[in-house]
């Protein structure tokens, strides 16, 4: 398999997407489960160990067993009420929902992850499809970042039912969001079900990340027959375009989405960011697409930032800072505003310790995104 391209990840980010749209919003400001917990692994001393390696090294039903455990020791711990609704949403989806709400009533900090989960323990109650409810629940998992479990979902549904592409699909975007290999996955994803929207368009993205536009573009382009005007498949067709180095086509492309709905703000905003962070037509496109999403909504924060992050570069000191620090005064937890003001210390107002300061934020508040990575080297510059 080859390396993920880090510098692609921005490529799927878009709000919408029809059918699918809960499993693409990865909820940036959701809480994060506590990381570590003390448990005796299998025939280890005392360790520390995440929770999703006590589940690979225990399984499912002994996992449950201990959370289960816990909460009789401990029935204030909300944590492990989180956690073992995570586990029994998968397993018993019909008890599920009772535990995360236990968990979010104990702490608050679970509310929204309980709350994005519960909705679809809800809607598979209506289905008496056990695949469909694996992979509906596998999807809420994948999008509040708990792709171990994320996996286990849809690896039942396949196993359920091995002439489900969907589930083979899903599967295969699972691995790779874990960084292991999706090829049989997705070999048999294509095997079983060709015509189906959601093994080409995870397909499609597959071969975007690795760097293989002409066969991404063919799996998009299916995609597209299949559901047509569906606007995330469309931006995903544009990134194809101008990875094979047709520009134009592309932002003709962009602009063919903005057409569907001109008061729709993520479109725009997703023009703003392809011409802004590949820096193309910064002037003419990139300034004019910021601008017309702040003028849906005034307080979009990423829209204020990718307009700040277009001065920087064409050397505008005044409206570079103007608009970054708007950005985070509108959203001060999003990473990726401070890495665009960390660029304007740099570039512009010559101010090192204040650019290292944004950086150190940058990485602080983020995740695995390509300019967390870019933040990080840039940090690696400055002298100890």
């Amino acid at each position: 398999m080859q390396d993920r391209n880090p510098n692609s990840d921005y490529f799927f980010w878009f709000p919408l997407i029809v059918g699918l749209g809960l499993f693409f919003l990865i909820a940036v400001n959701a809480p994060l489960s506590p990381r570590q917990i003390n448990v005796p692994a299998a025939e280890l001393p005392e360790t520390v160990l995440s929770p999703d390696e006590f589940l690979s090294l225990n399984g499912l039903d002994q996992t449950i067993m201990y959370w289960r455990e816990i909460i009789e020791r401990e029935p204030k711990n909300a944590e492990a009420h989180y956690q073992l609704g995570l586990l029994l949403a998968i397993t018993e989806h019909e008890n599920a929902s009772n535990i995360l709400r236990q968990s979010a009533d104990l702490d608050p900090n679970y509310d929204t992850n309980a709350d994005q989960i519960i909705r679809v323990l809800r809607l598979v109650e209506f289905s008496d499809s056990p695949e469909y409810q694996l992979i509906q629940v596998g999807q809420v998992l994948g999008s509040v970042g708990e792709w171990v479990l994320a996996k286990k979902a849809f690896s039942r549904a396949a196993t359920v039912n091995p002439n489900y592409g969907e589930a083979w699909a899903f599967l295969g975007e699972a691995e790779t969001q874990l960084g292991e290999d999706p090829n049989d996955s997705f070999a048999q994803a294509l095997a079983v079900d060709p015509r189906s929207f959601s093994v080409n368009f995870f397909l499609g993205l597959f071969w975007l990340r690795n760097e293989d536009a002409a066969q991404a573009l063919d799996h998009f382009e299916t995609a597209d027959e299949i559901d047509p005007d569906n606007e995330i498949v469309w931006t995903n067709i544009a990134y194809s375009l101008f990875s094979l180095g047709k520009t134009n086509e592309a932002f003709t492309q962009f602009q063919s989405i903005i057409d569907l709905d001109p008061t729709d703000i993520y479109p725009w905003i997703t023009l703003a960011e392809f011409s802004i962070l590949n820096e193309l037509q910064v002037e003419n496109i990139g300034i004019e697409a910021a601008r017309n999403a702040i003028l849906l909504d005034k307080n979009n924060s990423k829209a204020t930032a990718l307009l700040g992050r277009a001065y920087t570069l064409l050397g505008d000191q005044v409206l570079s800072r103007r608009f970054l620090h708007q950005a985070l005064e509108l959203n001060e937890d999003e990473s990726i505003n401070h890495y665009f003001l960390a660029l304007h210390y740099l570039s512009l107002d010559k101010n090192p310790e204040k650019a290292k300061e944004h950086l150190e934020k940058t990485i602080e508040l983020g995740e695995d995104q390509n300019w967390v990575r870019q933040a990080a080297e840039i940090l690696q510059q400055f002298s100890p």
